[in-house]
């Protein structure tokens, strides 16, 4: 149930056994576009191991997350795009005096522009460059770089085509850059991350070997070993109903999830 590594898995003691708490029922939606449903969508709750206690992120909150056969990256861009018109729309209609009362700026939500500003990794990385931040392609955007180029733009904004190396192993690689993944995070000004996306992987072959790789980077080796997770092989046997998935046909699809 890991959605981006295994460095924040929350485990807890289940009557003298080691268990996981879930942190994304992606994979588990998978399995319906391979079937009967090509749309599908979950709400769950997810736990996240969180060390640090960022001031954004809560050891436990709602997940909302989709998947959707054969959409591309931005077609499910699209649709992230709509949820949150819509969100800001019915909050306006149905709980306008209750922001008010918590003194909330609306003008964030009745100024709300359409459509997003969509810009790739590499380009948010050389505007944190000018910026003054210390930052190279290949660097992961944390949450302060993620604020600067939110209060830069103003406005919500899609930021994509990331490093591979940096992403989770089941999302599809650029076919015009192999070293990038079809992924993208939707940031809201002032806060950052609050939706990620991708293609997914659906050919068996290189998500195998993705997978594969996946369980040899030094990165994750010891975050493995830390759940019992003793090499790449077993790994591979871990999720291989989630391969088998690809084995009868493949479906391109993808999906998003979108934290509260």
């Amino acid at each position: 149930g890991a959605c981006e590594d295994f460095s924040t898995l929350f485990s807890v003691d289940y009557f003298g056994k080691r268990a996981f708490l879930i942190q994304t029922g992606q994979q588990h939606l998978e399995p319906f576009i391979y079937g009967p449903m090509p749309k599908v969508y979950a709400f769950n709750q997810s736990y996240r191991a969180e060390t640090r206690a960022p001031e954004r992120r809560l050891t436990a909150f709602l997940l909302i997350e989709a998947e959707a056969a054969n959409y591309t990256l931005a077609d499910i861009q699209d649709v992230q795009e709509r949820l949150i018109h819509k969100l800001c729309k019915d909050v306006l209609l149905q709980r306008k005096d209750d922001l008010q009362i918590l003194g909330a700026d609306l003008s964030k939500l009745t100024k709300l522009k359409s459509p997003f500003k969509r810009i790739r990794y590499t380009e948010a990385i050389e505007q944190l460059k000018k910026l003054g931040y210390s930052v190279q392609i290949g660097d992961d955007l944390m949450s302060e770089h993620e604020k600067a180029l939110g209060e830069k733009v103003g406005q919500p904004f899609f930021v994509s085509h990331y490093p591979a190396s940096i992403k989770f192993f089941n999302m599809k690689n650029d076919p015009e850059d192999s070293n990038l993944v079809l992924s993208s995070d939707l940031l809201l000004p002032g806060y950052g991350e609050a939706i990620g996306s991708s293609e997914r992987e659906d050919d068996y072959t290189k998500l195998t070997e993705k997978l594969r790789r996946f369980g040899k980077d030094e990165k994750r080796i010891q975050d493995m070993q830390n759940i019992g997770i003793n090499n790449g092989d077993e790994l591979i046997e871990i999720y291989k109903w989630y391969l088998d998935l690809r084995k009868a046909h493949q479906v391109p699809h993808s999906g998003f999830g979108l934290g509260f």
